[in-house]
């Protein structure tokens, strides 16, 4: 799991009322990591599973924070925004205080270990949880590890997005809004092979010896670097119907003439292949589960803690995704 910035944290400053009233309000520290939020999936003894648990742990006091949700959670799908919203009383949300050190077998192992015992417990009764995950991704990274930044391959921070604390940005469902030189539906930042040619953009790139970085090179000189050129050589044929099927990689000895230069950089070669095996993209991207509570209401019967704003916490899950190029 990617390490997040650590929020502790701050109570809300509330003002006590009447213990007649039955609903004394409380101001008192809830103090969690926010990196520390995890969950885990109950499943029944057929293997279908029955809720999730969310849960956060402090283990400098032994309290733990947590809630279920009656279904499965999908923690690489972005939030639909009519599901992102829960109910409290909807949901077995606790804030316990344990006698020894909690570990996630007590929520994800089924039955809870029976040595471990509950010093005290409030459960909620107000409020809702809302439920976020954004597939995220930054500037400066390299989804689809090609040597290219995402800001250099067309990614960028879209109007109306705001940056996250750490500088990643929500990169949402609708990625037309970037470039895409082969027009495949895969942005550039997310694709291996930028111009569809049959050529990992990674191989039609040059090291920098001054600055040790791969650089972009333009074989023809046509301004078009090689990487966005669908004929890298200028030859009139097609970088794609340069590569052969069985070894679709430049330096793949069916691609070489005796001089060593592969055949998609060698104008004075016009043997046309036609190539209909395209290369299976793959990219890495990460997914961002954010957990706030609103007007969330905890109370053991005779005294309640309220708060505007709870944050449970969130967690990252880094994905390798594949998709199919479009011949």
């Amino acid at each position: 799991m990617n390490k997040i910035f650590k929020i502790v944290l701050l109570p809300f400053m509330l003002i006590a009322s009447s213990c007649d009233d039955g609903d004394i309000i409380l101001n008192e520290d809830i103090s969690f990591d926010t990196s520390s939020l995890s969950f885990c999936t109950i499943n029944d003894d057929a293997g279908n599973v029955q809720s999730t648990v969310f849960f956060n742990i402090n283990n400098t006091t032994n309290e733990v924070l947590s809630f279920e949700i009656n279904n499965a959670f999908i923690p690489t799908q972005e939030s639909v925004a009519a599901s992102e919203i829960r109910a409290v009383e909807q949901l077995n949300l606790s804030l316990r205080d344990f006698d020894s050190t909690v570990t996630s077998d007590y929520f994800c192992s089924g039955i809870p270990d029976s040595s471990i015992q509950i010093l005290s417990e409030l459960t909620g009764d107000r409020g809702n949880i809302q439920i976020q995950t954004r597939n995220i991704t930054t500037l400066s990274g390299d989804e689809d590890g090609d040597g290219l930044s995402n800001e250099a391959e067309g990614f960028f921070l879209p109007e109306n997005v705001t940056a996250l604390a750490d500088g990643s940005i929500p990169v949402g469902t609708n990625l037309s809004i970037f470039r895409d030189t082969d027009s495949d539906g895969i942005p550039d930042f997310r694709d291996i092979d930028d111009d569809n040619d049959n050529v990992i953009t990674a191989a039609e790139l040059q090291l920098d010896s001054t600055t040790n970085t791969r650089v972009p090179m333009d074989t023809d000189g046509d301004s078009i670097p090689d990487h966005l050129d669908d004929d890298d050589d200028g030859d009139g044929i097609i970088t794609r119907n340069e590569i052969t099927e069985t070894g679709p990689l430049p330096n793949s000895p069916e691609n070489r003439n005796p001089d060593e230069l592969p055949h998609y950089l060698n104008d004075q070669i016009s043997d046309e292949i036609v190539a209909d095996i395209l290369i299976l993209n793959t990219f890495r991207t990460t997914f961002r589960t954010s957990v706030i509570g609103l007007f969330v209401g905890l109370t053991d019967g005779s005294s309640t803690i309220t708060r505007d704003i709870l944050r449970f916490g969130e967690f990252n899950v880094p994905m390798t995704m594949s998709e199919e190029e479009t011949p």
